[in-house]
C-alpha cells in the first residue's frame, strides 16, 4: 500500500512538472511601446535581451523586460494579415491565382486570366512575325502570356498602360518586362498595342518576355504598378 502511495505521488509530481514545462514553453509575448501603450509585436527569434533604452519588451507574468526590437517590428495584427494574404490565391508570389482563373487588382480596376503560355515561343510565333526579329540570346527563350482582360475601374484604362503593368519574376528573383535591352521584338495581337479601353468591353493579347531557361520552370506572373507588387497569376 505505501508503495502504491508513493507511485501515485511521484505519478502527480510528474504531471504536474510537465504541464509546468509545458506552460514554460508557450511562445512569450512581445510589445512595443507606442505612446505609452504597449502594442502587441511578433517576437525576435533569438529573443535577446539588451541593457540599451528600448521601446520593445517581454512579459512575464506581470514583468515585462527589455529585450532587442525585431527589425522590421511586425505587429501580431500585421502578421496575422500576412499570414490570411497567404492563403488567399493571388495574394502571394508562393500562392498565386491558377492558370485559367480570373484575378483582380482590385487597386486598378481589372479582371485577368492568364489563358496561356507558349514557354519556347521563338521558332513557332516570334521568328516569324516580323523579319527583324532576333532570336533569344543563349540561355534565353521568348515567353509568349496570352491575358484576357475586363476593366471594372471607373478611371478609364488603355492596353498599353496594362501591358506595362505585367511583370514576369522566377526563382532567380530576376525581374523580366516587355520592354528592355531583352525583348522579343514584333508580336501578333500584342496586349501593349490596344488603345484606350471604354467600359467593360473585354480585351484579349499576347505579352512576350525573354527569359533566362533557368527561370522558366518557376515563373510566375505579376501586377507592379503605382508601388503595388501583386497581385499574382500563376504560368504553369
Amino acid at each position: 500500500m505505501r508503495t502504491f502511495a508513493f507511485l501515485s505521488v511521484a505519478l502527480v509530481a510528474a504531471t504536474a512538472a510537465l504541464t509546468g514545462a509545458r506552460a514554460n514553453a508557450a511562445a512569450p509575448a512581445c510589445y512595443e511601446t507606442v505612446g505609452g501603450h504597449k502594442l502587441a509585436i511578433v517576437c525576435p527569434s533569438p529573443i535577446k535581451t539588451t541593457k540599451a533604452k528600448t521601446i520593445c519588451s517581454k512579459k512575464s507574468g506581470a514583468t515585462y523586460s527589455p529585450i532587442t526590437c525585431p527589425n522590421p517590428i511586425v505587429t501580431k495584427a500585421q502578421a496575422a494579415e500576412a499570414a490570411r494574404a497567404a492563403k488567399t490565391p493571388g495574394q502571394t508570389k508562393g500562392n498565386p491565382y491558377p492558370l485559367g482563373s480570373p484575378g483582380y487588382t482590385s487597386a486598378s480596376g481589372w479582371k485577368l486570366t492568364v489563358t496561356h503560355v507558349n514557354f519556347d515561343a521563338w521558332a513557332s510565333v516570334v521568328q516569324g512575325a516580323s523579319p527583324s526579329n532576333a532570336a533569344p540570346p543563349a540561355g534565353y527563350v521568348d515567353v509568349l502570356v496570352t491575358v484576357n482582360g475586363v476593366y471594372v475601374g471607373d478611371q478609364g484604362a488603355n492596353g498599353s498602360e496594362l501591358a506595362d503593368a505585367m511583370m514576369t519574376i522566377g526563382q532567380k528573383g530576376v525581374t523580366y518586362l516587355i520592354t528592355g535591352s531583352k525583348n522579343c521584338g514584333t508580336i501578333p495581337n500584342n496586349l501593349e498595342q490596344i488603345g484606350d479601353i471604354y467600359g467593360t468591353t473585354p480585351v484579349s493579347g499576347n505579352l512576350c518576355y525573354q527569359v533566362a531557361t533557368s527561370d522558366v520552370a518557376s515563373l510566375v506572373l505579376y501586377w507592379n504598378q503605382n508601388g503595388a507588387n501583386g497581385p499574382w497569376w500563376a504560368l504553369h
